[in-house]
């Protein structure tokens, strides 16, 4: 259950966002538009094609991104508590350490280093449109609620675990920052499969 850092309000009573979260949400608000424009008017034939066996659909970049999601999720939010617990608050600005800043823009389409999913990302060969399209917008909720819950902590002191290994750990922002250039990166991935030149009609 998210309990909020205690929230510190303008002479109004409105809560101040942090500069840090307010980038991470309008990233989050940008990928859900992008999901939306790159998906209209696509079938489910077209959206679970693949233009060759090792390369994934548009279903696989989509149920991948919300298994991501999920998965990573659960780490937040033990890091988030801990972080309350420890009472880790601070305003920023923050800075990120070279390596948590390399990985980020390294994840950042088009893509200049390949990466093999984890087997605990691998997506299911096939979804429904409909259904992975909400899946992956409801994680998208939770993923706000976790930036918005995080205002106010120390998003350099605070380290997510990641659920691959538990020797990779980054600060809680870049871990935010990383995921949201990571749907990019997929979002990118499935653009490729549109632009194909044997993509069928719909």
């Amino acid at each position: 259950m998210l309990v909020r850092v205690p929230a510190r309000r303008d002479k109004i009573g409105k809560v101040i966002v942090h500069g840090e979260i307010e980038k991470i949400l309008k990233e989050i608000a940008a990928n859900r538009q992008d999901a939306k424009i790159l998906l209209r008017d696509v079938s489910d034939g077209q959206f679970n094609w693949k233009p060759a066996p090792a390369v994934w659909s548009i279903a696989e970049n989509f149920t991948h991104l919300s298994t991501v999601i999920g998965l990573d999720l659960q780490q937040f939010d033990r890091t988030i508590r801990d972080a309350k617990a420890n009472k880790l608050y601070s305003t920023g600005p923050f800075r990120y350490g070279f390596f948590s800043r390399l990985f980020v823009r390294l994840m950042e389409p088009p893509p200049r280093r390949r990466f093999t999913a984890p087997a605990i990302y691998t997506p299911p060969p096939e979804r429904p449109l409909k259904e992975a399209l909400s899946e992956f917008q409801a994680a998208l909720d939770r993923l706000e609620a976790y930036a918005k819950d995080a205002n106010g902590l120390n998003l350099v002191r605070a380290k997510v675990v990641s659920p691959v290994t538990k020797y990779m750990r980054m600060p809680l922002g870049a871990r935010f920052l990383l995921m949201t250039a990571h749907n990019r990166r997929h979002f990118w991935q499935a653009q490729q499969v549109k632009q194909h030149a044997d993509f069928p009609r719909a």
